[in-house]
């Protein structure tokens, strides 16, 4: 048995962000795979409020960015633009490389080719090595032992799918998204990289490769996209359940990134909340101080579970695809490029839209009624 103080379930971003505000103690982080940001996983893409928190981590780690989203949605094309670019891309191997590199700094270690597996409340094992730990912390992914042994499996998700190809007739500043039968419940997307190379991916409940195909080709037709050859090939589960009402078990074990999970329900991704929350968790594991960090994680994800009530309500009315109340708000000037992160904020302003619509509905009889009524009395029969 080995004595460990902080043991790091995966060393990700959700790992390896919060140890860099942890000064006071020592950390081990266990990782499967044999070096950081390998295999790739997620399409890349972040919002403006996110590439600041991050930034203040790594550096300007983008290369690409974008200011217009194109959406295929109902038989025709929407369009979300700005005159900034909003949404970017970035080199997820060189983020984790990166965090790797200043979690090492700071003293803690990173054990590759390692994986984890959970013993007790306080014990995981390494092969036939065990560790006791003070604190675990998992940041293992979407199907990760931990979560399934301490807690419950998430009841659903989907896989996402994507492929880094040759392409052409592309515009470098737009994304391409397309829902269709292919992804029931999510999209297919064109992320262009530059003019000749650009990531062609979906979120799929059944990945066989019959419908993969379909849906790549689907969008390449409704964009006039002409895709080339395949240099690479990638993907990882995208989890579609609400995050932990608790993030810590039994004072001991905390979880972090996918395996609360921290996504985003309209665009799975998960960057956003990590960053916003490794700081605060980081603090409070170096405090020892597990309570602090509760109150503000309940404050941040409150907002991600009225996301994901607006999603649930949207699909029981089959609309699950909010993308004509999206275009109006940036018709109207009302969407900012915080809203790419932000997705609660885009809700509050739809609201307003969708009472408007239904008082204007509701009075329009009581309209025709008065001018029916004013006609006949300038005008009598």
């Amino acid at each position: 048995m080995i004595e460990t103080d902080i043991c790091v379930i995966g060393a990700g971003p959700a790992g390896l962000s919060p140890l860099v505000f942890i000064g006071n103690r020592d950390a081990v982080i266990f990782e499967e795979h044999r070096q950081p940001g390998i295999p790739k996983h997620c399409s890349g893409l972040i919002g403006i409020e996110t590439l600041r928190l991050m930034r203040s981590y790594v550096g300007d780690i983008t290369d690409a960015s974008y200011n217009t989203i194109l959406f295929h949605a109902f038989n025709r094309v929407y369009e979300v633009s700005y005159r900034d670019k909003f949404v970017f891309h970035i080199n997820r191997p060189l983020l984790e490389e990166k965090l790797a590199s200043l979690v090492e700094g700071k003293g803690h270690r990173i054990l590759y080719a390692s994986t984890a597996k959970p013993v007790g409340i306080n014990t995981i094992s390494i092969g036939s090595v065990e560790y006791q730990c003070n604190i675990i912390l998992v940041a293992e992914g979407a199907s990760g032992r931990f979560r399934r042994f301490f807690i419950n499996p998430y009841p659903g998700f989907i896989v996402g799918i994507q492929y880094l190809s040759r392409i052409e007739n592309v515009d470098v500043d737009t994304i391409y998204i397309s829902y269709s039968e292919f992804t029931p419940g999510f999209f297919s997307w064109i992320i262009p990289l530059d003019k000749d190379t650009a990531i062609i991916g979906g979120g799929f409940d059944e990945p066989r490769v019959e419908i993969i195909e379909k849906a790549l080709k689907r969008i390449a037709t409704i964009y006039g996209v002409k895709p080339g050859g395949v240099n690479e090939k990638f993907g990882g589960i995208i989890p579609r359940d609400k995050p932990l009402l608790d993030p810590v078990y039994a004072g001991r074990v905390v979880f972090h990134g996918d395996s609360v999970p921290l996504t985003k329900p309209y665009t799975g991704g998960g960057l956003h909340y990590i960053f916003k929350l490794s700081k605060y968790l980081g603090e409070a594991i170096d405090n020892n101080s597990l309570s602090s960090y509760r109150r503000i994680y309940h404050s941040a994800v409150h907002k991600l579970l009225l996301e994901h009530q607006a999603l649930s309500i949207l699909r029981k009315i089959s609309m699950g695809i909010p993308v004509p109340f999206i275009t109006g708000l940036n018709k109207i000037g009302f969407f900012t490029p915080s809203d790419y992160d932000k997705h609660y904020a885009l809700i509050f302003k739809t609201i307003p839209l969708v009472l408007g619509g239904l008082l204007y509905f509701l009075a329009s009889p009581l309209r025709d009624h008065w001018i029916h009524r004013n006609h006949k009395q300038v005008f009598p029969t």
